[in-house]
């Protein structure tokens, strides 16, 4: 079997090591990587690389049905192109299995370690984004509260080591992706599982009856189109609480989940916003995130540049800072560095550490959320724990729990004229966007707390304990 597979960013990752073995080449519409070897096989642009002998294209990524199109473009045929669950599918009918790592714990351990008080996480992977930071907080509750706390993911990250500072143990098991939760012998010892992100739909297709599943989602909504319709009929809820962070999660999974009843529980960050401050010359605007469509740094970098242009503004525009933080290897990514690499005052970092992150909100004035979807938006909330006043799209959840010019600013989603209002009035009225950063201030501690969070974890624990069924919305 020869495949080409379109796509190197994580989706790959995790279906890395089953398929390693027949792939013949890569597509990726990045110009900077193609030319360019990823484990030592060369990335193509898409019309070269098809030109390439192979018997079928995986399309390992989240925008598969664009990507798909792109390919139909060429003249490919539709019946070659498999989705990423229809990779799955293949895996799962070959019988092919991964290794499982345990990073604290032997394997007989692990699975004849018996106790009430025991809970597994699961989750995609281990890198600091936004989901994982948001288990780590359900981590550090379950922890204080007494709780054995397992963490299973199909990929390690720069995270591992925090969760285990946190006194986790930590699995690695890849076959996590293609497998229900009837399959992994190590789970069956656990009664309570967490379920971090809508990714884990094929493992609770099968599963014990007994088992008590909290099913915590992130996931924006364009991840939805990608699942297999089939697999998501198949789900019992019986047992299973959905729980969604905001209501754009919850509506979104009860679209494609119609027989299930989520409810809304949001994440709480800890405080770590010890200088809130720092002084600095000039007056910045921050944005953070991986740089994608749907994250709208487009719409950030116009509205920049339209306040670059502006020569009735106040300030100079040297004086004027717009920064990109996130991933930058994405084909977006390539294409606004290149379009912007002239224009100082506009600048992409890459990605940056936890303690980086803490400094670059101390040495922002305004923070903005452009994303076209949007959850909720960690950052955001991060900023607003550093007294940042924020801006904020109206198609981000975050934006429901704002009050309009008071603790936060609401623009309309991908409209840069509005952007550009927005981010001039904050220029041209610093001592009340400062005031509105501190009332955001407040939001956090309200709503987005760590102790909000501790508390309304600890009473859904609880429910499912004693296994009752009325549990009401977690809204804070």
């Amino acid at each position: 079997m020869k495949i080409i597979v379109f796509g190197t960013g994580d989706y790959y990752q995790r279906y890395r090591n089953f398929i390693i073995d027949n792939v013949i080449g890569f597509l990726d519409n990045n110009e900077s990587k193609q030319g360019t070897f990823i484990d030592g096989i060369q990335v193509y642009a898409p019309k070269e690389g098809i030109k390439q002998p192979y018997d079928r294209i995986y399309i390992l990524s989240a925008y598969f049905r664009e990507m798909k199109e792109q390919l139909l473009s060429f003249g490919v045929d539709e019946n070659r192109i498999l989705s990423p669950s229809e990779v799955e599918n293949i895996l799962r009918s070959d019988k092919v299995s991964r290794p499982v790592k345990l990073i604290t714990k032997d394997s007989d351990t692990l699975v004849t370690c018996l106790g009430d008080k025991r809970i597994l996480m699961l989750t995609p992977d281990l890198k600091l984004n936004g989901a994982t930071v948001a288990l780590m907080g359900a981590v550090s509750v379950c922890r204080k509260r007494g709780y054995e706390v397992v963490v299973g993911a199909i990929q390690s990250g720069e995270a591992e080591k925090k969760i285990i500072g946190l006194g986790a143990q930590v699995v690695i098991d890849e076959n996590l992706i293609i497998c229900t939760l009837a399959d992994i012998k190590w789970i069956s010892s656990f009664n309570t599982i967490l379920c971090n992100t809508v990714l884990f739909y094929r493992l609770l297709t099968e599963k014990r009856e007994d088992l008590q599943i909290l099913w915590w989602l992130h996931d924006p909504p364009y991840i939805y189109g990608n699942l297999d319709k089939g697999l998501c009929q198949r789900i019992d809820f019986k047992n299973i609480w959905v729980l969604g962070a905001g209501r754009i999660t919850v509506e979104t999974f009860k679209q494609t989940f119609p027989k299930s009843d989520p409810k809304i529980m949001i994440y709480g960050l800890t405080d770590t916003a010890i200088q809130k401050h720092m002084a600095h010359d000039g007056y910045r605007f921050m944005t953070a995130g991986d740089i994608q469509e749907w994250k709208g740094q487009d719409i950030f970098c116009k509205a920049a540049e339209k306040i670059l242009n502006d020569k009735e503004i106040q300030l100079e525009s040297a004086e004027l800072d717009f920064q990109i933080v996130g991933n930058n290897k994405s084909k977006m990514a390539a294409n606004l560095i290149s379009k912007y690499k002239g224009n100082p005052a506009i600048s992409f970092s890459g990605l940056f550490t936890r303690e980086k992150m803490d400094v670059a909100y101390s040495l922002s004035d305004v923070y903005v959320c452009s994303s076209r979807q949007e959850t909720m938006s960690i950052t955001t909330v991060e900023a607003m724990m550093h007294e940042i006043p924020c801006i904020v799209s109206d198609a981000a959840g975050i934006a429901d729990f704002i009050k309009d010019g008071i603790d936060g600013i609401i623009f309309k989603s991908g409209d840069v004229d509005d952007l550009y209002d927005k981010m001039l009035w904050c220029i041209n009225n610093k001592d009340i966007a400062e005031k509105i950063g501190k009332k955001g201030r407040r939001l956090y501690e309200s709503t987005f707390s760590k102790a909000v969070f501790d508390n309304n974890l600890m009473r859904i624990l609880r429910k499912m304990e004693n296994d009752k069924r009325d549990y009401a919305p977690l809204q804070g």
